[in-house]
Order: structure tokens, then C-alpha cells, then sequence
């Protein structure tokens, strides 16, 4: 009988090493760890290390304090391992070296990759609409090699984004599913942004046929607004009320929501881009609001994306 409550004997087929440690401290584990590293501690509490010339970032993850919560995480670490492990294997993703599973929390030891976050990337520097749209061409490709290999990513947004030498590296597999066998992998509808997912995304499992792979084109098209329009477009995320009101708006009246992105849209690409022209600012219109559609069957496929990415590129550059 398996002594853990996930199946995780697919680490080895990856060259994962599991660590048992589940008799220790998940604090003195940590120290550990802390005592190894040249990088101190980084973004959400990540520990950065240093060992055998090769650059590490350890991710903690803490149970809580039930049964049920354990479980829900070690499914959400087996599914983040699992299917990062996959596409790390095509170079879209680091490659996870070993888990550390202790009393009351998991470390997981992947590779350390050395780029800008997405947000820093567009926010902190001065990139032309031109780079814009080069870079939201080579993130539907990379979505589209994942696509290929069976796999819907389901948590596309900034944090999960990063920047290396001008290709994106996905992170955070953990809401990741088989779009052919979303069951296989039970999905966690605990976690996620929901302003990043459509409706059909946080439906309850039994409401659940099939999981759309234009998921991630939902993702993509909220990922390109904020991109094409700035992050003005994104002012209500901090404010809790407004965000459950949209949600709510998204899900009881979805025309009514596809019409005010659409008159947001318009009024941002104006202010941010006042060197577009009519015929330019409607094309990627067209591209964000297909995108967008509330009806999964009306939405389209990331080929359609970037066809219409390569159509913008060479018809106005």
C-alpha cells in the first residue's frame, strides 16, 4: 500500500528523486535549506540555492492543518510535478531535480531559470507594440506546443510567465490537466484567479464534460488586454468588490460583459497608442474580444490567434 496519500511513482521516470523526510520538522527541514543557499530567500518566500555550479530555486508548500488539506496539496505537487516534468522536457519549463515531502509540508528543488518576470518585462522597460506583438505571437506558440502534447496549462497570467533571452518559459503546472482525460487528474477548483478563467473553468467536476482547450486562449486574450493597454486595465484587481461583481456580471450576463471590455479596450488602446491607426486598433480588437468569448464554442483556436498575430505583424510592420 502506498504510504502517501498521492501516487508519485512517476518521479522516477523523470529522474526526480523523492525524498523522504516525512518523520521531520517542516521548519527544520527549511533551515536546512537556508544554510545551503547563497541567495538568501526570494519572491513568495522561494529560497534560492547554490550547489555543484548549478542554480536552484526550492518551492515550500504547507499542508494545513487537516487531512483533506494535505491531500488537496500533495494532488496539487503531484500535478505541478508531473506536468512541468513533461514540458520541461521541450524546454518550456524548468526542470524539477527532487521533492522533499516532511510532517506537515513539501519542498520542491527545480532549476533556477534566469529571466524577467512578464510584468517586468513589459512594464519595466520601453517595448513597442510592434515587441508586443511579437511576444504574444511566441506565447500562443509555446501554449500551442503545449496543446500538442495533450496538456491545457489552466493558470496562464503574469506570475506564472517568465522572460528568457525574448522566449517565454511557463511555471505552476498544478491546475494543469489532460484535455482528453481532465479526470485523470482530478482539478483543483480551490485555487486559480478567477478573472483569468472563463466560466466553464469553475463549474463543479459532475457539471464538467470536457475541458476546453480554449482555456488557455480565454488566459492568453486576458493576458494580451493588459499587454496591448496596460496595466490601467487591470486598476479594479486590487479592489475585491468590483472583481466579484465582474465575475458575477461574466457568468449571469456575459453579453453585457464582452460590451464593457469591448468599450474599455477601445477608450485604453486610444490613450496607450495614440500613433495606431483605425484599421490596426480594430484588427487587435477582433483578436482580444474572439478571444474572450463567454461561450466556449464561440471562442477561437490558437491556430486562429496566430494567424491573426502573423496578419497584424506583416500587414502594419
Amino acid at each position: 500500500m502506498n504510504k502517501y496519500p498521492e501516487d508519485f511513482s512517476f518521479f522516477e521516470d523523470f529522474g526526480i528523486r523523492l525524498i523522504d523526510k516525512t518523520s521531520d520538522n517542516y521548519q527544520s527541514i527549511k533551515q536546512s535549506f537556508c544554510s545551503e543557499t547563497l541567495f538568501g530567500v526570494g519572491d513568495f518566500g522561494s529560497i534560492y540555492l547554490h550547489k555543484n555550479d548549478v542554480n536552484y530555486v526550492v518551492k515550500e508548500i504547507i499542508y494545513g492543518i487537516d487531512y483533506k488539506s494535505k491531500c488537496l496539496f500533495l494532488q496539487n505537487i503531484r500535478n505541478e510535478v508531473f506536468f512541468q516534468s513533461l514540458v520541461a522536457r521541450w524546454g518550456w519549463a524548468p526542470v524539477v531535480h527532487e521533492v522533499v515531502l516532511t510532517e506537515n509540508g513539501v519542498f520542491v528543488v527545480m532549476e533556477k531559470i534566469i529571466g524577467s518576470t512578464l510584468f517586468d518585462c513589459v512594464y519595466s522597460l520601453e517595448i513597442s507594440r510592434k515587441n508586443i506583438l511579437q511576444l504574444c505571437y511566441r506565447m500562443a506558440l509555446l501554449v500551442n506546443g503545449i496543446h500538442q502534447l495533450g496538456i491545457v496549462h489552466r493558470d496562464i497570467k503574469f506570475e506564472n510567465i517568465l522572460i528568457v533571452d525574448n522566449v517565454p518559459v511557463f511555471l505552476d503546472f498544478g491546475l494543469s490537466v489532460f484535455h482528453d482525460f481532465p479526470f485523470l487528474f482530478p482539478l483543483n477548483r480551490d485555487l486559480g484567479n478567477p478573472f483569468f478563467s472563463p466560466n466553464e473553468d469553475f463549474l463543479r467536476s459532475d457539471e464538467i464534460q470536457t475541458v476546453y482547450k480554449n482555456v488557455d486562449v480565454y488566459s492568453l486574450g486576458i493576458l494580451f488586454i493588459q499587454l496591448f493597454v496596460g496595466h490601467d486595465f487591470m486598476d479594479f484587481e486590487t479592489d475585491q468588490p468590483e472583481l466579484e461583481r465582474l465575475d458575477l456580471l461574466k457568468k449571469n450576463s456575459p453579453t453585457e460583459w464582452e460590451r464593457l471590455f469591448e468599450r474599455r479596450i477601445l477608450f485604453l488602446l486610444d490613450e496607450y497608442n495614440s500613433d495606431i491607426s483605425e484599421f490596426e486598433k480594430n484588427d487587435i480588437l477582433e483578436l482580444i474580444i474572439s478571444m474572450i468569448r463567454s461561450n466556449p464554442r464561440d471562442r477561437v483556436s490558437l491556430l486562429w490567434v496566430l494567424e491573426k498575430l502573423e496578419f497584424i505583424l506583416h500587414a502594419y510592420y
